[in-house]
């Protein structure tokens, strides 16, 4: 299969990690920011040196700002991050961060990072959470002005609000990183405005040039013309469903047809393979992430979300995903298709899927209206 064959190419030469082609330099800050900004950096990136917001015996929580260029595409460059210790993750939830600043009150949901540090004091390793959160322009707006702010957090026990009102020296030193945060990410993300509409450019026109539906076969290709472009027996042969055993860079995918009236209307790869490390599904998730890009551009749209509160024993992004506290979108679009790289989990079962559907609105419609007839049978 020519199509195969070229996935398969091209995820055996994606090794390198997008951390791996980051360029460490220094940077030059003035006086007035030496203690705001961290010297320390990557091509593209600032990071303000943590404020701490709670710091009581057992635990900690510090305010950061950051600016990264892989969200160049979303223009989601600048990130407010909240960090903080396991003994403060064992006491409180993190489902929502309530910031009020100035009286106006807003609600941390929307997560699109997601990291942990291990740090070793003394031979004691104690785990770090990182939580960031899009700096949109309401934010920015009250963090330049603050004069009053405290954050809320519910108390996993008695789910009642616990409240940590800062002291005029916490909300100085948290308005001096803003302002320096901004002088120095400024310039940045002007330089990358010209990239951000190549990205834009370059993303149109893949939309326009790529006809790209489902292995060999097109939408609305009925079974037996699906069958005949395959050189082995499905595993699977439903009325309404198709599955072949297939290996892309030598792992084990199920390939799945989907009909709709003898219609093709979506293809999903189904990753079956079982690592001993959970981590290496987010790595292989990253892996075909690039592949993609590579293939049809940038991303529409990528989608971290955190579906409750962490688990406890998460300390790692694999058992997050496994325990179905994480999970991660990439969307892309060519003229005739959507494609949809998923990682999730549940129950310690992680899942990797591709998803390809049609866009063909009226065969859609037909696919729902369908699904609801099956789902309401015999009530």
């Amino acid at each position: 299969m020519k199509k195969i064959l070229l996935f398969t190419t091209l995820v055996c030469c994606t090794t390198i990690s997008a951390q791996d082609n980051r360029e460490a330099i220094k940077i030059e800050v003035d006086k007035d920011c030496k203690s705001a900004i961290n010297k320390r950096t990557f091509k593209d990136e600032i990071y303000t040196n943590p404020v701490r917001i709670v710091n009581t015996l057992n635990t900690v929580v510090t305010l950061m700002f950051s600016y990264k260029e892989n969200f160049i595409y979303e223009d989601k460059g600048p990130v407010l991050n909240i960090w903080f210790n396991e003994e403060f993750l064992t006491r409180y939830l993190t489902d929502h961060i309530f910031l009020t600043i100035d009286g106006k009150e807003f609600d941390l949901d929307q997560l699109i990072e997601f990291e942990t540090y291990d740090q070793t004091i003394d031979n004691k390793t104690e785990t770090w959470w990182g939580l960031g959160f899009y700096l949109d322009s309401d934010l920015k707006n009250a963090f330049d002005s603050a004069v009053n702010m405290e954050m809320g957090m519910l108390e996993r026990k008695s789910r009642e609000r616990n409240i940590w009102k800062f002291n005029p020296l916490i909300i100085k030193g948290i308005v001096d990183a803003y302002d320096c945060f901004v002088t120095y990410y400024s310039p940045i993300d002007s330089r990358l405005s010209d990239e951000r509409k190549i990205a834009r450019e370059n993303y149109e026109k893949n939309l326009k040039e790529f006809d790209v539906n489902y292995r060999d076969s097109k939408w609305f290709d009925n079974k037996e013309t699906v069958k005949k472009s395959q050189s082995t027996e499905p595993s699977v042969d439903r009325e309404d469903a198709l599955a072949y055993q297939v290996k892309l860079n030598n792992d084990n995918f199920l390939a799945l047809y989907y009909f709709n009236q003898d219609r093709l209307y979506q293809g999903v790869y189904v990753l079956e393979e079982d690592y001993v490390n959970e981590n290496n599904f987010y790595t292989k998730y990253k892996e075909i992430q690039k592949i993609l890009t590579s293939k049809y551009g940038e991303p529409k749209k990528v989608t971290k979300h955190r579906s409750k509160d962490l688990f406890d024993g998460a300390n790692e992004i694999g058992m997050a995903i496994q325990t179905g506290e994480y999970s991660e979108y990439t969307l892309w679009e060519t003229k005739k298709s959507t494609i949809t790289l998923i990682i999730e989990g549940e129950n310690f079962d992680s899942k990797l899927t591709i998803r390809y559907n049609t866009k063909d609105s009226a065969l859609l419609m037909e696919v729902k209206k369908d699904d609801k007839i099956r789902r309401t049978d015999g009530f």
